[in-house]
Order: C-alpha cells, then sequence, then structure tokens
C-alpha cells in the first residue's frame, strides 16, 4: 500500500508601508499566496501580517519578528510572499535574511511559484537597490499632496485619533488634550519636565506610549524626553500641530554609514510644508507664545547664546564603552544610561528611571571612565593576585575529583 507524502508546510507573510495605503492590500496579497500555496501543493499553517509598517524597518513589525522565531524554531517549512520586497527594501536584510532561513532549512518562495535561489535574492536585491530611491520619492511626493490637503501621514500625535474611515485625518481626544493643556500650565509656570513626568506617572495619567503600545512592557510610564523633544525639539512643547498646523518635511532621516545609527537633519526652508488646521487646536496661541519662551530661555541658560548642546563626535559601534549597557542602578536595579558628558568629554551614566521618568531617588551620575578604571583595577586585585589564583586551583582541583570519583562509580555500576 502506497503511503501518501507528507506535504511541506507553509506560512504567509503580507505588508503594506503606509497607513494611507488600503488595509485590502493584505488581503489581495494573502490570496495570492494561498493560490500559490494550493498550485505548489503546500499545507498552509498560518500567516503573519504587518499593517501600515516600512520594509526599511525590522524591530518595529511584529509580524515580521514572529516570522523569524518560527524560522528559528523550526515551526514550518516554506515561506510564501508576494515578493521579497515585502519582507525587506534593504538589499543586505534579504541577504541576510536567505542565509537565516537556509541555516534553519527554511525555504522561500515568491509568486512564481518556485524555489528562491542565491542568484534570484541577488537579483532581488540589486532592483531594490535601483528602485528604493524612485519609490521614495514617489512616496514622498504621495505624502506632500496628503498634507497640502490637511492629512497627516504616519502615526497620530498625543491629544489626537484617527478619524475612522479617514485614512490620514485626525480628531482631537478630549481626554488626552486636557493632559496637553495641563503640561503647557505647568511648563509656563517654572516646573521642571522631569517633575511634570514623574507627577504624571505617580497619577497612572495614560501616556503616549501606553495609549498606543498597551501590550508592550515598559511603556506606562512618563518620559521628560517626550514633553520637550530632545535635540530636534519634536516633543509636546515643540509640536505646532496642538495651535492647528501642520508642519511637514521639517526634517529628513539619514542613515550614518559608521554606526548605522539614523540621525534626524533640518531640510531647507524652502522644502517645508505648512498648512492651516485650525479645528485641531488645543493649545490656547497666548499659552503657547509663553511656552516657546520658557523654552528658549532654558535652552540659553543651558547651552549658552545659540542654545543649542554642543555635541561630542559620534564614535562607532565597534568602539562603544566598555561598560555600555551592563551598569545597574544600586537602588532601583534598573538600567543606567549614558545620560551626560563630562568636562573632558567622557561619558556619563545615571540611572534610566531616574533621569527620564523620574521614577526613581537615585539622581546622582558617574564619570564612566572613572568607572572603567577602578573596575579594571578590582579585576587585577581580585583575579590575579596569587590568594585568589591559590582559591581557583583548589576549587579546580576539588571539582576534578569529584568528576573522577563519578565516573570511576559508574564504570563500577
Amino acid at each position: 500500500m502506497m503511503t501518501r507524502p507528507i506535504k511541506k508546510r507553509a506560512v504567509l507573510y503580507a505588508r503594506y508601508s503606509s497607513d494611507m495605503q488600503k488595509a485590502t492590500s493584505i488581503d489581495g496579497q494573502l490570496l495570492l499566496c494561498r493560490k500559490i500555496a494550493a498550485r505548489n501543493d503546500l499545507d498552509v499553517i498560518g500567516a503573519f501580517v504587518d499593517a501600515a509598517k516600512s520594509g526599511l524597518t525590522e524591530n518595529a513589525r511584529d509580524g515580521y519578528q514572529q516570522l523569524l522565531n518560527g524560522v528559528r524554531n523550526h515551526d514550518f517549512d516554506v515561506v510564501i510572499v508576494e515578493h521579497f520586497d515585502r519582507l525587506s527594501r534593504d538589499p543586505a536584510t534579504i541577504q541576510r535574511l536567505k542565509q537565516v532561513f537556509e541555516f534553519n532549512g527554511v525555504e522561500l518562495m515568491d509568486q512564481k511559484g518556485v524555489y528562491a535561489t542565491a542568484t534570484d535574492i541577488s537579483i532581488a536585491s540589486l532592483y531594490n537597490t535601483i528602485y528604493k530611491p524612485q519609490l521614495a520619492d514617489k512616496v514622498r511626493r504621495g505624502h506632500d499632496n496628503a498634507v497640502a490637503s490637511g492629512r497627516i501621514p504616519g502615526s497620530y500625535a498625543y491629544g489626537y485619533r484617527p478619524r475612522p474611515g479617514a485614512p490620514g485625518e485626525r480628531v482631537i481626544d478630549e481626554n488626552e488634550a486636557k493632559i496637553v493643556v495641563r503640561i503647557f500650565t505647568e511648563y509656563v509656570s517654572g516646573r521642571s519636565t522631569r517633575d511634570i513626568a514623574a507627577d504624571l506617572t505617580r497619577q497612572g495619567l495614560p501616556s503616549p506610549g501606553a495609549t498606543r503600545h498597551k501590550n508592550k512592557a515598559g511603556r506606562t510610564t512618563w518620559n521628560h524626553q517626550c514633553i520637550t523633544g530632545g535635540r530636534h525639539g519634536r516633543g509636546i512643547i515643540g509640536n505646532e500641530l496642538y495651535i492647528g498646523e501642520i508642519h511637514w518635511n521639517v526634517r529628513s532621516t539619514i542613515l550614518n554609514p559608521e554606526t548605522q545609527k539614523k540621525q534626524k537633519r533640518r531640510n531647507p526652508d524652502d522644502r517645508h510644508i505648512i498648512v492651516k488646521k485650525p479645528e485641531l487646536r488645543i493649545v490656547p496661541q497666548v499659552l503657547w507664545d509663553r511656552a516657546q519662551k520658557v523654552r528658549s530661555g532654558r535652552a540659553i541658560h543651558m547651552f549658552g547664546p545659540t542654545g543649542k548642546p554642543r555635541r561630542r563626535p559620534v564614535i562607532p559601534r565597534n568602539n562603544e564603552h566598555p561598560l555600555a549597557g551592563v551598569l545597574r542602578c544600586g537602588v532601583c536595579n534598573g538600567n543606567m544610561r549614558i545620560a551626560q558628558s563630562s568636562r573632558n568629554g567622557a561619558p556619563r551614566a545615571a540611572c534610566a528611571n531616574a533621569h527620564q521618568r523620574g521614577t526613581c531617588e537615585h539622581t546622582r551620575s558617574f564619570d564612566m571612565d572613572v568607572l572603567l578604571e577602578d573596575v579594571s583595577s578590582k579585576m587585577e586585585l581580585k583575579l590575579l593576585s596569587p590568594k585568589a589564583i591559590e582559591e581557583a586551583m583548589r576549587a579546580w582541583k576539588e571539582r576534578s575529583v569529584r568528576t573522577i570519583g563519578k565516573r570511576t562509580a559508574n564504570t563500577q555500576i
């Protein structure tokens, strides 16, 4: 009696990149992929989806991350996509992804219905290299047209909600709008953003992270940076949408080829797009003007006449500080982060919970070079002293004797 061959297990992946596009794009992709699976006698056991997520990102795509976890766990045999660029538009990422698939014994198939080879991936990578700048221009043109008509591409700011059935349109969230006005009011009264953030956290008021990432840990507390916006001022205090103005294409994001980190740069003024939307105003003009005056005064007081911090040269990733990412706060046991610079330019570490969220009382910062010197001397004292070496050798001999004894006993049995 002949046995039927076991079908290969297949999963589908679908993605579209912008909330200005239609969700029906996902349905179309999945329908096509199911037809491909049927033609190749594959057993579809699941699908992973990313809606309104760019193909140039990886960590921000939940469906993509779940797919990778399934690949590593050998949960399926084949991944089917409409086009390879649904997985990624970055040539290097597609090449690496193919290697990850091959390492875990998972095959890749697109709408041609044949298993992808290294040559197919190389050709797709070359096409993406050529097509990506053209696509960026088309997307930028589409976004500019949307903004000109009063719509806002991308995520929505705190204090607003998307208008159902109208991609890109926003409506005011009355509860969050009250918190926005409160932040502005307390800011102009002289309170620091850290104190404001700490109070909002203690009172359990919804933060920008909590309202948009309810299922992600660590997003339920207020961070003072979401109020001031850091270097580029895109926090709550500097968001012109609160006075009913859409400011678009003010900055561009570029990738630093040395550090592989994204950086924002201000575009020339003639490329800025400003559209009035008075129905979206939350903050009265008088309150807004007072807040900007306070902000400018604080910046000049802290950084001098320019009101801008002096940035040290960016250090490539392979030259990061040896203690980066390994320090813990002695009070709350939270992570320490590089928060400041010493006068000699050395990085200073501070408790992230205290520095950003105001949920820890340990506000002191530490020169990381001084810490490194102290750690090195302690390691030399503790690990290289004759007494330490003697203790290590004694423990090794005892462990060796116990191991030999167990082997002898097992042999006799």
